[in-house]
């Protein structure tokens, strides 16, 4: 009977150290990932065209959860490019929670438009960042 108990405590503790490296492996992967996606968008950013966004639609802003000060915000923006026809995108943003005001519904901000992609709108601030 205890020869059982022990082999059983050993396939347990063998499972679960497999659950954790697996665990650890794939958040890795996730954060590696971020970085790339991070730092191409970032460099899109800085090629992209100025304009002006107006806030028809703003959606999140709730105080953040962790140790974060930046809160997920969706934005529904009526944007007016340096030229051409004013349309509508939707994007989204980390915001400081201290700077949430300025996205609200009818509040104008300074934008950036991506030059191959139209609808990829980012923060032309330094209160916010764009969330691919």
């Amino acid at each position: 009977m205890d020869i059982i108990v022990i082999v059983f405590v050993i396939i347990v503790i063998i499972v679960a150290a497999l659950i954790v490296i697996r665990y650890l492996l794939n958040q890795k992967k996730r954060t590696a990932q971020s970085i790339r996606d991070y730092e191409y968008y970032r460099k899109r950013q800085q090629s992209a065209d100025f304009g002006k966004g107006f806030v028809i639609h703003s959606d999140g802003g709730a105080m953040p959860t962790g140790p974060s000060s930046k809160v997920p915000v969706a934005l529904t923006l009526e944007i007016t490019p340096g030229t051409g026809e004013p349309y509508r995108a939707r994007t989204q943003w980390l915001v400081d929670v201290t700077a949430q005001s300025y996205v609200a519904q009818g509040q104008e901000v300074a934008v950036k438009i991506d030059m191959d992609d139209k609808s990829i709108i980012y923060p032309n601030a330094s209160w916010a960042r764009y969330v691919p």
